[in-house]
């Protein structure tokens, strides 16, 4: 099984959508403005994140496996 360290979101920077590169291992995400500030948390059922509603600027994605280990992503939208 990979590392949670290889897990890859894309792309970087990204507009609408953030694909991830192991979806079947993703239980729940959770993004967070560049203040702290969450801004969508949901449980992951697909293979991308919507992020259409998204303003411009910085993003922490976190992500929890289905194994209980947390990966965060900087993020930038254009």
């Amino acid at each position: 099984m990979n590392h949670p360290e290889n897990m890859i979101l894309y792309p970087n920077p990204f507009t609408n959508e953030i694909y991830v590169s192991h979806p079947e291992r993703v239980k729940y995400i959770q993004i967070t403005d560049i203040t702290g500030q969450t801004v969508k948390q949901f449980i992951f059922n697909g293979k991308s994140i919507v992020t259409e509603n998204l303003s411009s600027g910085i993003y922490f994605i976190k992500i929890e496996t289905h194994t209980g280990e947390t990966i965060i992503r900087k993020m930038v939208n254009n």
